[in-house]
């Protein structure tokens, strides 16, 4: 099936980091938000959804994605062939992970795991990793769930060996929407993965950091595909510039195919210039070819790679093999009425550079498209921390803050007494987007300040 990650999907927000800015440990790179229920935004019914045109591995495969949740109730994958017969995983209204797989044959048995522990923390980015693997002897390694590295335990009813699935059919499969109760969820992912007939650990995409014990995120090698090895989200056409416009688009050179062409406008030079990418360039490990075409006869200088005159000897409408182990620039001439030199396509390794394109648009109308997004996570931090808190009065008693960040929304923060005031000085934290507020009971005012003032922009009375 290749989704391959949101990777797979469009990719390429700048990073969801887990340590300081001077760290070289990895960070990921593709993520995408889906706005449903926010109480502070109108809401949308965002979703991602694929038809297969073709079957893929139906008895293996392995499902891997840092969330940030929300709401509890979340659904990270699903395929419905018809009626009931559908294959979920995600999380229910309880926060319980689970998976769901109701089969189309015998007496619509379900197969079904639901975990015993509760996922309710909306502050923090978790990973969690779904296999099913029903080749697999041992029925209770048939399907396995993972919450940060850890293998969660819960209610079951394994599937048989060699079952098989709706997941990788060639149904319409859908991330962010459930699609047997017609359901959207509000939810960040990040580096997702889909592994078609692999059954993978999580230490495939995530580690225990080495100082802090804190489960993170680590760079998927497995794949050698293109979107990980060099598509992973760039679009290499801005990085091209004319000195005198076009005659056919840079864009051209970047969609994957040897039909279009990127051509200068008359006495204009194209610029290929690679040498801001990270390393200086696009490291070349074994093969670099450039498909070209040419009209006339160009000069050596009309065709360069890396400053190295080659336009005295070109194909025309094939490729050319250039020895180099880095790729900085590449430059393309046209002379009116003389001679000109067409790019095709760039090879590197085996794979053509493709342009990332938006991962998706919204077609209600509403314009909630979906767009890259630059997250970046503390890490930690104790939110409860009391020198960020005061009172005034008698104090927190047995409701201290420490309540409110225990994943437990049965447990609550509260005061000693009536006519007492509660305040968070939260200056200290890296905390953005949409904020909601689990509050119940009582007469009493919330008020939330604008940073450096104390006007309240949010506040609510009586809850």
């Amino acid at each position: 099936m290749g989704f391959q990650g949101l990777a797979g999907f469009g990719g390429g927000l700048g990073y969801l980091a887990f340590s300081g800015a001077a760290d070289t440990s990895y960070h990921s790179k593709r993520s995408t938000r889906f706005n449903h229920n926010l109480s502070t935004i109108e809401e949308d019914s965002a979703y991602l959804n694929r038809t297969p045109s073709s079957e893929g591995n139906r008895r293996t495969w392995t499902y891997n994605t840092w969330i940030k949740a929300n709401d509890v109730q979340s659904w990270l994958l699903s395929a419905k062939e018809s009626g009931a017969h559908y294959t979920h995983l995600g999380f229910d209204g309880n926060g319980s992970a689970y998976f769901h797989n109701r089969q189309s044959s015998g007496s619509n048995i379900t197969d079904n795991f639901t975990s015993d522990a509760r996922h309710r923390d909306f502050s923090a980015w978790a990973m969690v990793t779904y296999v099913w693997d029903t080749t697999n002897s041992t029925e209770s390694e048939r399907f396995r769930i993972y919450y940060n590295g850890e293998r969660l335990t819960g209610n079951n009813n394994y599937p048989a060996e060699n079952q098989l699935g709706f997941i990788n059919t060639t149904n319409v499969h859908s991330i962010g929407y459930d699609v047997d109760n017609n359901q959207y969820f509000d939810v960040q992912l990040a580096d997702v993965h889909f592994l078609d007939g692999l059954a993978l650990d999580p230490t495939s995409f995530g580690e225990p950091d080495a100082t802090t014990g804190q489960w993170v995120p680590k760079e998927y090698t497995h794949s050698t595909s293109d979107w990980h090895t060099l598509n992973d989200g760039t679009t290499w056409s801005d990085y091209v510039s004319a000195s005198s416009g076009y005659a056919a688009s840079p864009s051209n050179a970047f969609d994957g195919s040897t039909s279009n062409r990127c051509e200068p406008s008359d006495n204009s030079t194209v610029t290929f210039d690679f040498t801001g990418l990270p390393g200086g360039g696009i490291d070349v490990s074994n093969s670099l070819r450039i498909y070209l075409a040419k009209a006339g006869n160009p000069a050596a200088s009309h065709f360069t790679v890396n400053g190295t005159n080659l336009g005295g000897s070109l194909p025309s409408g094939d490729w050319l093999p250039v020895s180099t182990s880095l790729l900085e620039t590449i430059t393309l001439y046209h002379q009116s009425g003389a001679s000109s030199v067409e790019l095709f396509a760039i090879e590197v390794d085996g794979k053509i550079l493709v342009d990332h394109t938006a991962i998706g648009y919204d077609s209600s109308g509403q314009k909630n498209h979906w767009h890259e997004n630059n997250l970046v996570a503390d890490v930690g931090k104790v939110y409860s921390e009391t020198s960020t808190w005061s009172y005034s009065g008698n104090g927190f008693g047995s409701n201290p803050p420490s309540k409110v960040f225990d994943s437990d929304l049965t447990n609550y923060m509260n005061n000693n007494a009536g006519g007492q005031t509660i305040t968070w000085d939260s200056s200290s934290f890296e905390l953005s987007g949409a904020l909601r507020l689990y509050c119940y009971g009582g007469s009493y005012t919330v008020s939330v300040c604008r940073s450096g003032g104390f006007e309240p922009f949010l506040s609510r009375f009586g809850l």
